[in-house]
């Protein structure tokens, strides 16, 4: 395809080639294409083969050999490409350092991906901001925490910086990214938005953000209560951060204030 990418197609089975085509651009990813026997350029990484193709590859450019997968029998290009990622990060563990990089989307069900010079390797739908640093603990080694840089999203202030503290405490290099042109129609929005934002840099964050909402942050949520309930309900303060915070839906803030006329003493504490 003629650009600079980390991972390379080199196959005579234009079937093949066709197939890998379509499944990497549904995940947004660039792919190198080269004939067999030409050299392989020195920023891939990876290089997918039909069987019995890889003896015919060509010199390696860069100083690093790149993972050379082979296509097995009958193999379905999804589990293909599973493979291939898991053999790169076995390479990476065994001594083939790569740049690890993760992606956050956040939100109420926060969007995770993780990338190895470009590539990506895993997602991951959460179901709550608190759920983040756990993921990432379980898709990285001890001993890449601290090397790995993630880029978070900088919408959604406070789940953003639930987040971004949760991921201060295991060590590790963040910053945070503008989300312009991260939202997608992809079946999987918030995994394919942390691929997105894992490709772009930020600002990096150098201590613990603010997790309580403003009073502007609540006015906001108060008049969009208004808004919601067709001019007959504001919320409280209360039921605002507790919106911001994703403990409660709009919905149920508007039908609790709805319920009580006795002040926030008799909201529930629990959704």
């Amino acid at each position: 395809m003629g650009v600079a990418a980390p991972l390379a197609i080199a196959t005579q089975d234009f079937g093949l080639y066709l197939d890998l085509l379509d499944a990497l651009k549904e995940i947004d990813t660039p792919v190198e294409s080269i004939r067999l026997g030409s050299p392989i350029p020195p920023q891939v990484a990876l290089v997918i083969t039909a069987q019995g193709e890889s003896g015919q590859l060509g010199r390696v450019q860069g100083v690093r050999s790149p993972v050379i997968i082979e296509r097995r029998p009958e193999e379905p290009i999804p589990d293909l490409l599973a493979r291939a990622r898991r053999s790169l990060l076995d390479a990476h563990r065994k001594g083939r350092p790569l740049t690890l990089v993760v992606g956050v989307d956040p939100g109420p069900r926060p969007g995770v991906a993780l990338l190895a010079d470009g590539l990506v390797l895993a997602t991951r739908q959460l179901e709550a901001p608190e759920e983040v640093p756990t993921a990432v603990g379980q898709l990285l080694t001890p001993d890449d925490l601290a090397r790995t840089v993630v880029r978070v999203g900088a919408g959604d202030t406070v789940r953003r910086n639930r987040i971004v503290n949760g991921l201060l405490r295991l060590g590790m290099p963040i910053e945070l990214v503008r989300e312009e042109g991260t939202s997608t129609g992809q079946q999987s929005p918030h995994e394919h938005a942390a691929v997105l934002l894992a490709r772009l840099r930020g600002r990096p964050v150098q201590a613990p953000l603010r997790e309580r909402p403003t009073q502007r942050q609540l006015r906001d949520v108060q008049r969009r209560s208004r808004i919601a309930s067709a001019g007959t309900v504001t919320i409280s303060t209360l039921l605002a951060s507790r919106v911001l915070q994703g403990q409660i839906t709009m919905s149920q803030a508007i039908d609790w204030q709805r319920r009580t006329r006795s002040g926030p003493s008799a909201i529930p504490l629990t959704p």
